[in-house]
């Protein structure tokens, strides 16, 4: 969920959004990660099928939240996305912009070792 800076500890900026960060996370299961093809910032990701069916799942919960609902993904401890959901997507790959603080080669190494 959104929030509006300063309102409290929870609020967190992730990105160009301000949400308030879950305390759960559902781990996505990975089979591959590898920096972006076209050399942006950005990391792209295949799903197992576990955690295709965990990113779909979580995107029924963002839509279920309405206009102040974000889909959260977190590396390890640190949120880096924090993305409106229109509507329940069900993917097996997704590419991943990351924040200008990270290199496409961390994220992916912590993914695979993660």
């Amino acid at each position: 969920m959104t929030c509006t800076p300063g309102s409290g500890p929870e609020c967190q900026a992730v990105g160009d959004e301000h949400v308030v960060t879950p305390s759960e996370f559902t781990r996505a299961g990975v089979v591959t990660a590898t920096p972006a093809a076209d050399g942006s910032a950005a990391v792209d990701v295949v799903f197992d099928p576990e955690g295709a069916t965990a990113f779909l799942e979580a995107s029924r919960q963002v839509v279920d939240k309405g206009d102040s609902g974000r889909l959260v993904l977190r590396i390890n401890d640190q949120a880096i996305s924090a993305v409106r959901v229109p509507s329940a997507v069900a993917v097996t790959r997704l590419h991943i912009s990351l924040p200008d603080h990270l290199h496409a080669q961390d994220v992916v190494r912590q993914i695979t070792e993660g």
